[in-house]
């Protein structure tokens, strides 16, 4: 398929606990570009600027014509999304995994699984970010720092942090996703039950699923390298029970198996997926 590439740019400093990073998509294409997303673990903001862009989530296909849209987590949901050429502008606002709700008041959960405008649940926010990239030159680089201050002005208004929630999450990222949540619930001082159900309204997941999209990450990041160890010994580091079990869960996220994958070369997964999801 043709590429849509998309080049990681860096967070101001100031919205490190909301953002992970902006990927930028600045391209022309002939005809339609389709792209299936995959699991990520986190949630996004979306700004975009092209003649059409629709997504088909589980069957059901939509238009979406408003600039800023906000994409939730994929967990089992069959999801793809069409640009139409000519020219493509794309930004990507990748937040942490409470970044969602904590910058804009949107708990993850009201939009897991969905791609919907950001006005539906933060209309002056949407009407703050528009003004902000609406008037400046038509350049994504000067559009994204536009973005970045209409953002860092929201700041001051921001829900704290929760630090057990805060601190599970570092636990989890911090193990490759291996660490039980039983135990991490225990290290943060809480019931499993607690921390699931306060996982799922502020991250979109529960804690499981968020420590099995870190997990194959992991895994991805040495396939995606080119590491000439043996696919077993790769699912061991990663911390997997064997090959099989590594499958198993490959085809849950992607419906392919880890050659499938390889071969298919999708540039686009590429830059969200493996080593790219780490933050330097």
């Amino acid at each position: 398929m043709p590429d849509l590439p998309y080049e990681v740019h860096p967070v101001r400093a100031d919205l490190r606990p909301f953002v992970r990073r902006f990927l930028i998509a600045d391209t022309t294409i002939r005809g339609s570009l389709r792209v299936r997303p995959a699991p990520t673990g986190y949630n996004y903001l979306s700004w975009y600027r092209g003649e059409r862009l629709r997504t088909i989530v589980d069957g059901v296909s939509r238009d979406v014509v408003e600039a800023f849209q906000l994409a939730g987590q994929i967990q089992r949901q069959s999801i793809e999304v069409i640009h139409d050429g000519p020219r493509i502008g794309h930004i990507l606002t990748e937040f942490t995994a409470t970044g969602l709700a904590r910058l804009l008041h949107v708990p993850g959960d009201r939009i897991s699984g969905e791609t919907v405008p950001l006005r539906r649940f933060a209309p002056a926010v949407a009407d703050q970010l528009e003004a902000a990239v609406r008037d400046v030159p038509d350049s994504m680089s000067v559009r994204l720092s536009a973005l970045q201050d209409a953002l860092v002005a929201l700041s001051p208004r921001a829900a704290p942090p929760i630090d057990y929630l805060e601190a599970a999450v570092a636990l989890i990222e911090g193990s490759g996703g291996r660490m039980p949540v039983q135990e991490v619930a225990g290290a943060v001082g809480i019931s499993p039950r607690q921390l699931s159900r306060r996982f799922i309204d502020v991250v979109g997941c529960n804690p499981k699923f968020f420590a099995k999209v870190v997990q194959m990450n992991e895994a991805l990041a040495a396939l995606l390298s080119d590491d000439t160890r043996k696919l077993t010994e790769l699912c061991h580091e990663a911390g997997y029970f064997d090959q099989s079990h590594f499958v198993r869960v490959m085809h849950e996220f992607f419906g392919k198996a880890p050659t499938d994958f390889l071969e298919s070369r999708d540039d686009v997964l590429a830059v969200f997926l493996g080593r790219a999801r780490e933050v330097r």
